[in-house]
């Protein structure tokens, strides 16, 4: 019995293992991108441009450090919904770029979410697998508090694809099938601060998510939701539950002019 469940695990735990189980959805991977050959990931990031709120978002030129080649970003933005909204590409010239997040770039006051991919220039005969988690900020008057991404939710299997079939080609990098999921808050939430979390959907369907078992938001996929908690409703420990794998929100805790930024 013990060679048998030895084999049984060697073969649950190999490539061929791994595609079966994602296809059938049995104990599938949660993070697909680990099984790709090849594939350029991004998070999907909170964009706000609503109450008087800049987004910033700095990147490193990883490709330049790494596989020493010239490369660009590609901003691919969405609205709350899920809703495409735009493309935009920089060209690194130095180390590190930044993009400032405003009405005047989205053309409105709101919030919504925004993929960013590393890409080369060049095409590469070898195998590319990039994973940029980028650094993005929130403020006003310039002074941003800045997080690192807050998870690899999307990715391209095809890292040389063109600009105008790009968007097409996006897919979740984490599982889509449904799980009950538990996440505790590890910050201790103050009561001197109106406290905001920020979810994302980087999945191809709509998923559910409860605070403190007081509220509960549908999120479409590519979308996002911004969730003011009441100063009443904060408890000493916060626990979100969902059918999503790894909700795990962003916190925004602001004290007038001041915005303090979290992950959860």
């Amino acid at each position: 019995m013990l060679q048998i469940r030895k084999y049984l695990k060697i073969i649950y735990r190999s490539h061929i293992g791994r595609k079966i189980r994602d296809y059938t959805g049995f104990r599938s991977p949660i993070f697909l991108f680990h099984h790709k050959n090849n594939f350029i990931s991004s998070d999907l990031f909170i964009w706000r441009t609503d109450q008087e709120i800049q987004t910033v978002f700095k990147a490193s030129n990883i490709l330049k450090k790494y596989y020493d080649i010239e490369s660009f970003l590609t901003f691919i933005f969405y609205d709350r919904n899920g809703k495409f909204l735009m493309q935009k590409n920089i060209q690194f010239k130095n180390l590190a770029e930044e993009l400032i997040i405003d009405k005047k770039l989205i053309g409105f006051k709101s919030y919504g979410t925004f993929n960013v991919f590393n890409r080369p220039i060049v095409k590469l005969k070898k195998k590319f697998n990039v994973t940029n988690r980028c650094y993005v900020g929130y403020g006003r008057n310039g002074e941003f508090s800045m997080v690192h991404g807050n998870i690899i939710g999307s990715m391209i299997n095809e890292p040389f694809i063109s600009d105008n079939r790009i968007v097409d080609h996006i897919k979740p990098a984490i599982t889509n099938r449904k799980v009950n999921f538990k996440y505790f808050i590890q910050k201790k939430i103050s009561k001197d601060y109106n406290t905001t979390f920020g979810f994302t959907n980087p999945l191809d369907r709509r998923i559910t998510i409860e605070i403190n078992n007081s509220y509960k938001i549908n999120i479409e996929p590519k979308g996002c939701n911004l969730l003011y908690i009441r100063k009443e409703d904060i408890k000493k420990q916060n626990i979100i539950t969902s059918d999503f794998v790894f909700a795990r929100p962003i916190l925004f805790c602001e004290n007038h002019q001041f915005i303090d930024c979290h992950h959860g």
